[in-house]
């Protein structure tokens, strides 16, 4: 029997529509929005928390779905 680790999973974003493969696989949830935060400025404004993560239907990998503040306008 083959037992997978969650922790061991690779990762991978979705903003919208787009998906990103894990820019730091060694790194924490925080240091990634960080990164991500440099090509993506929405993705500042927003927390990933390792509950977000919902494992893929294969099974190989998380799915973390970054959910960005509504945008505001004037008027």
């Amino acid at each position: 029997m083959n037992i997978i680790s969650l922790d061991s999973l690779k990762r991978k974003f979705l903003i919208g529509a787009i998906e990103l493969e894990d820019p730091l696989p060694n790194g924490s949830l925080d240091e990634v929005t960080e990164l991500l935060s440099t090509q993506y400025a929405m993705v500042r404004f927003t927390r990933i928390f390792e509950s977000d993560g919902v494992l893929s239907g294969c099974g190989k990998f998380m799915t973390y779905n970054i959910k960005l503040p509504p945008v505001k306008t004037n008027g």
